[in-house]
């Protein structure tokens, strides 16, 4: 069960870059968008998160830097319960993930982990608890697609109605084929607001299961609502409880340094 909140975080943190026009709206505005979810499996609500995104235009397109604090609670068959919280942020330029840190806590014991896109190769650090930072993996390019927090619809053909892909699950440190499948349209309200959703089906190999995404204001997926099992522990649920969004019309290029992590 400790695996499986990091393996979900590939189908509701990471974030789908959509095509179109939101690159031709209202040059470098910032907006901020704020987002809360709720994971339950048998009836029970196993993981609270929150996510935080600032989007801004660049001349590269959109580009967005986004925080992720999941807090999950489950059963250690002991009788009493473990706490696993995750904190991640990662940074995304043309649709394209180039920059990740994670902070993984389980009780007493701490993974770091940092990711960039460098020359052309995704290289993967890494740091257990009482450790020293080295290199876990190194991808180049051309072999992979995306990574597993992040899903580019962009990319994927919808009117192919089934797509496969390759991923790497920074995780679980392995490249993972993927299935996609486009299921049709489909309106869900959340907190008396209702979203316009695209409905597919996604399989990784350790989750598969329906996705619901909609789109913000720059054009970019967020999921809204997600029912899927994961093969090793079972069904489970994810549901948006809030969704907000604020823009202070700033104009800015890029966060400044240590804003959001970078």
């Amino acid at each position: 069960m400790k695996r499986i909140i990091t393996t979900i975080l590939s189908l509701y943190a990471g974030v789908l870059f959509a095509k179109g026009d939101a690159a031709s709206e209202s040059k470098k505005d910032t907006l901020y968008f704020n987002r809360t979810y709720v994971m339950t499996a048998q009836g029970q609500i196993m993981a609270n998160s929150e996510l935080k995104r600032m989007s801004y235009y660049t001349d590269k397109g959109i580009e967005f830097v986004e925080d992720n604090v999941t807090v999950m609670n489950y059963p250690d068959g002991e009788g009493g319960t473990h706490v696993n919280k995750t904190e991640e942020n990662y940074k995304c330029i043309a649709g394209e993930i180039v920059k990740y840190v994670g902070k993984y806590t389980e009780n007493d014991s701490i993974t770091e982990m940092k990711a960039e896109l460098y020359n052309k190769h995704f290289k993967i650090y890494g740091k257990l608890a009482g450790g020293n930072m080295s290199e876990w993996m190194s991808v180049d390019k051309d072999k992979y697609d995306f990574l597993i927090i992040f899903l580019p619809l962009s990319k994927i053909d919808l009117t192919k109605k089934v797509n496969h892909r390759k991923l790497i699950d920074i995780y679980d440190m392995r490249m993972r084929d993927v299935r996609i499948e486009f299921l049709g349209s489909e309106k869900v309200t959340v907190a008396g607001e209702e979203f316009d959703c695209t409905m597919i089906n996604f399989d990784n190999g350790a989750i598969e299961g329906k996705l619901w995404m909609s789109k913000d204001e720059t054009g970019t997926f967020f999921l809204v609502k997600e029912e899927a099992i994961h093969r090793e522990n079972g069904p489970f649920e994810m549901m948006m409880t809030d969704f907000s969004r604020t823009n202070p019309n700033k104009k800015i290029d890029a966060p400044k340094a240590g804003e959001f992590g970078f």
